[in-house]
């Protein structure tokens, strides 16, 4: 890294440490390639999961070499190719996941893809039968799309599999043998005839399911530890059906009304779905982690005491009274709707993560925020200037919109922030205080460069002047 001088309120840009992280790639050990169809072809890639786009992207030619450090192939929605045309490269490749496109719908030959892929995840529309010896045999996770309903055979499925997700049209049954015996994850599509299937291996510890017939298949002895009920048909839950291993479940949207002794004394991490108003006859002692989507009064003493972390959803609006919210949270999201002023008293003082969603614009009370809190995150269009400066001196980390910056200086930040996220169009930039007005900026492709108050104003002064954020980073890293 280049010397660097502040003098005289000067700004320099620290342009030879973002070369140097711009063109890390080489040093990286885990990158992912693209594959396009064409040189447009970014306009036909839909991910399924995050990657980093700072990596490889390349329009399709057989004599390209994969590079070493590549260990994530995708392939765009438009890629033509059937995996025989890869064979070769990803031989000659560390590549051990591969992701096809939604349109991608291709037979997968035997010796097609390498022992070498662990991890494969099929497209919306792929739906080719699977034949005996045409997966890798080193394969540990398979994901297949929603149009996958192919009936599979007996040693179709790889022995080795780990983790398996069948899609929402899936309507072929498993009778036993058809799940490998190592298998651990299962995700079985919606209205599934459970009780007529009684194949889960005993290896399976997450189970999600859409049952249209109950779930008194999984009574008496089971590893099962995650379990998802999200479409249940309209059949009720009764006491037992939970297994006493279940220490996550997932409640969303479940319908039917919840009776006492319907969730496992031994849940710690449950989700609700939004019809269900919490109470502390139905919600376990156990529970650590509790997330919710409802919009009703949280009575005093409706949650149990020990839940650390709570979610209260996406249409959570009412304004919270004394006692609602459990005295040893640490972690508590209000979601897109919360917009009620909180009254000092309220939140708990082992509170330390504290976070708001879009439409949130209140002016925090005098101690409305207990000291113990190091993070706040404001994700709406906050203009509240002096309810940032009355934050507790323990807040350090502090994440904010782009929008703030429209009606409030850069000099409105606490001194006592010393980590900011600032988030433009989905883009974060990573801004740390190096001195008392003098920060340090990490932003999209990792350009950065040193700025003071007045620097950031004007920028962002130009970002609001329709500039994009790639403009932005150039402005950034060429402050002087």
């Amino acid at each position: 890294m280049s010397m660097f001088k502040y003098q005289g309120g000067k700004v320099k840009a620290l342009t030879s440490y973002r070369r140097l992280i711009e063109n890390c790639i080489e040093k990286k050990d885990d990158c992912a390639l693209i594959f396009l169809d064409s040189i447009d072809g970014m306009s036909h890639f839909t991910p399924k999961e995050s990657f980093d786009l700072n990596d490889y992207i390349e329009v399709y030619d057989q004599n390209i070499v994969i590079p070493n450090n590549v260990k994530s192939l995708y392939l765009s929605d438009q890629f033509t190719h059937p995996f025989t045309k890869l064979t070769n490269q990803l031989i000659a490749s560390n590549v051990s996941y591969v992701s096809v496109g939604d349109l991608y719908n291709y037979p997968i030959d035997a010796g097609s893809l390498p022992d070498s892929i662990t991890k494969l995840r099929l497209g919306t529309e792929f739906n080719q039968p699977i034949a005996i010896g045409s997966l890798p045999h080193s394969l540990l996770t398979l994901v297949f799309g929603d149009s996958f309903n192919q009936p599979l055979e007996k040693g179709a499925l790889p022995s080795s599999l780990q983790t398996l997700e069948f899609g929402y049209l899936y309507r072929h049954g498993l009778p036993p043998g058809i799940l490998p015996p190592l298998l651990i994850d299962l995700t079985l599509p919606e209205d599934w005839a459970m009780a007529e299937h009684r194949s889960i291996p005993a290896s399976v510890t997450s189970l999600k399911g859409y049952p249209s017939d109950g779930m008194g298949y999984l009574r008496g002895n089971n590893p099962i530890k995650s379990l998802t009920i999200s479409n249940p048909g309209g059949v009720a839950l009764q006491s037992g059906d939970v297994p006493a291993s279940v220490t996550t479940l997932d409640l969303d949207p479940y319908v039917e009304e919840l009776v006492p002794g319907v969730i496992g004394e031994n849940v710690t991490t449950l989700v609700l779905g939004y019809l269900h108003t919490p109470s502390i006859s139905v919600l376990p002692s156990s529970l650590t982690n509790l997330s919710l989507r409802f919009n009703g009064v949280l009575e005093p003493g409706a949650l149990p005491p020990l839940i650390r972390f709570l979610d209260l959803g996406f249409s959570f609006d009412t304004a919270l009274e004394k006692g609602s919210i459990p005295s040893q949270l640490e972690e508590l999201r209000f979601g897109y709707k919360y917009n009620k002023v909180i009254e000092a008293g309220v939140l708990p003082t082992t509170l330390k993560t504290l976070s708001f969603g879009h439409t949130f614009d209140q002016v925090f009370l005098p101690n409305a925020i207990p000291p113990s809190v190091t993070s706040l995150t404001v994700t709406s269009k906050y203009k509240n200037a002096r309810t940032i400066r009355n934050l507790p001196p323990s807040v350090n980390q502090l994440t904010l919109v782009s929008e703030y910056f429209k009606d409030n200086s850069f000099s409105n930040i606490p001194k006592t922030i010393d980590s900011l996220l600032i988030i433009i169009d989905y883009v974060s930039y990573d801004i740390r205080r190096i001195a008392s007005d003098l920060y340090l900026c990490l932003g999209l492709q990792f350009a950065g460069g040193f700025f003071d108050s007045a620097t950031f104003d004007r920028i962002f002064n130009q970002l609001l002047d329709n500039k994009s954020t790639t403009e932005l980073d150039n402005i950034i890293s060429n402050t002087n």
